[in-house]
């Protein structure tokens, strides 16, 4: 534990570790509010791997400014320890729900994947692969609201990578098929596979590979070589259709998969709750444009001088009999 006070930071608790860092909740006496603060471990700073992990989440950090991705208030080094202070989320992560709730409702997974997918879509159009997509990674607000953390094994463009070719670094269950060869071979449809990995634990309560404490290169050897499991097999309340989105998102060919993660979240909110992801429009046509979807009713497009003219006209006939 390190001490009370790290740099401008009062530490107030854990909420939790890995084998690059801990992070605890801790109160920022400089922008006077309470973060999250990653602190490095020792060993890692001094380490080329862990150098370079740190600045790509911090470069990351830098270039991606979303509402659904963790906001970086600060980077930096004390007493030799490299940190970084975060927007604190109070939700706990996705792995936490997953301990009160297996098989979460589907309006609740729809929601998480779909924020998720947006974190990630908006990453890929800025050149970065997170490469480490799992539910520890997801972080739930209050109100349920995902996040997208730890870019510290991303793919930044312009960047040079830090993984040898036959280098294996992450959570193995999560992990694409061409993932397992290396690093070096991850893009933006291993993102989609590992979110379908998410999907797959959400609505089976399991993953695919992996999900009984097998050792890591047998649980390697099935992601590149063996289909996942039938959804249905596992979970028999799951349809067809959805059982068809979890297993063309997890193919072994990443040109089978969806084309993009927004793709993917709206295939499965539309099969699991019969209703279409809403499509963002120009902001002409949300204001009621030309281009506006919604059109009012043609009796309320009709000209109102032609009303008060016959509106007039059956009073003066109305006077005209009853003068008689």
């Amino acid at each position: 534990m390190p001490p009370q006070m790290f740099d401008s930071y009062q530490i107030t608790r854990e909420l939790g570790r890995g084998g690059f860092s801990v992070v605890y909740e801790a109160y920022d006496h400089q922008l006077q509010r309470y973060v999250a603060l990653k602190i490095l471990n020792q060993d890692v700073v001094f380490s080329h791997t862990g150098r370079e992990r740190f600045k790509r989440e911090v470069e990351a950090a830098r270039r991606l400014h979303h509402a659904h991705i963790i906001r970086v208030y600060r980077a930096g080094f004390h007493n030799n320890r490299a940190f970084l202070s975060m927007a604190l989320i109070r939700g706990g992560t996705v792995a936490n729900l997953r301990t009160r709730q297996p098989i979460p409702p589907p309006e609740v997974t729809a929601r998480i994947i779909r924020h998720t997918a947006r974190a990630l879509e908006y990453a890929h159009r800025h050149d970065i692969v997170h490469r480490d997509v799992k539910p520890s990674n997801i972080l739930l607000d209050q109100n349920g609201r995902a996040y997208l953390s730890d870019f510290g094994m991303a793919r930044v463009r312009g960047m040079a990578t830090v993984t040898r070719r036959d280098d294996i670094i992450g959570s193995v269950q999560y992990m694409s098929p061409e993932q397992v060869h290396g690093l070096l071979y991850a893009s933006k449809a291993s993102d989609i596979y590992s979110l379908g990995v998410v999907l797959y634990e959400l609505v089976t309560g399991r993953v695919p590979f992996g999900y009984a404490n097998q050792h890591s290169a047998t649980v390697l050897s099935e992601i590149v070589s063996r289909p996942p499991p039938r959804p249905s097999t596992i979970n028999p309340q799951i349809s067809p259709v959805v059982e068809s989105i979890l297993l063309k998102a997890l193919h072994k060919d990443p040109a089978q998969r969806f084309r993009s993660p927004l793709q993917l979240a709206a295939a499965y909110q539309g099969a699991a709750l019969r209703q279409p992801v809403r499509v963002m429009r120009p902001k002409h046509a949300e204001q009621g444009g030309r281009h506006s979807r919604q059109r009012r009713p043609a009796s309320d497009n009709q000209n109102p001088w032609l009303m008060y003219v016959l509106l007039v006209g059956a009073i003066l006939f109305l006077m005209l009999i009853l003068t008689q």
